[in-house]
């Protein structure tokens, strides 16, 4: 039992190196506003670690996307239970509106994996998928660079809108 062996890279960092590492990463693309408060449906106040906005949507089917963004030092979600609660955690953000942005897509960063003891890749896709259907994403890297996954689909990588294209990316309630 024990850390996925993707989060092995990062061992060394702590929360605030690793959010750090990330959005200077991401600042060529993106507007970054830090440490972001909103209101979650229950009423209670919550922060999120960043809201980041393309600084060019020209090519994004929402015009007015913006995306939450939650870090979490991977020496913190090394056990089922840490992992869970991290998951838990972006949904929650995904139920909160923060001030005009509203509800909005959230992301995790670094993406999500499981304890193998308890995993599958057939498992994690299933979870991947049903976190989307809250509408979490994932922000990683992957072979096309650093990229905004939702389902494992490729929404945006390295400053290429993919599936933002036609993807709305919009809260869905009820079914």
């Amino acid at each position: 039992m024990g850390r996925p062996k993707k989060y092995s890279k990062y061992e060394e960092q702590n929360e605030s190196e690793f959010k750090k590492h990330w959005l200077k990463k991401l600042e060529q693309h993106f507007t970054i506003e830090e440490e972001v408060s909103g209101i979650h449906i229950t009423g209670k106040k919550l922060r999120i670690d960043a809201i980041i906005k393309p600084k060019d949507t020209s090519d994004w089917k929402n015009k007015n996307i913006v995306f939450g963004l939650e870090f979490k030092s991977p020496t913190k979600i090394d056990r089922l239970n840490n992992q869970l609660n991290y998951m838990r955690q972006c949904v929650d953000y995904s139920y909160t509106k923060f001030g005009d942005y509203g509800f909005i897509p959230i992301l995790s960063c670094p993406q999500f994996e499981l304890d193998e003891t308890y995993s599958t890749s057939k498992a994690l896709k299933t979870l991947k998928h049903f976190l989307n259907t809250f509408n979490v994403g994932e922000l990683g890297e992957t072979y096309r660079g650093y990229s905004i996954l939702f389902a494992d689909s490729y929404i945006w990588s390295s400053g290429k809108v993919e599936l933002g294209k036609r993807w709305l990316l919009k809260k869905k309630i009820g079914s």
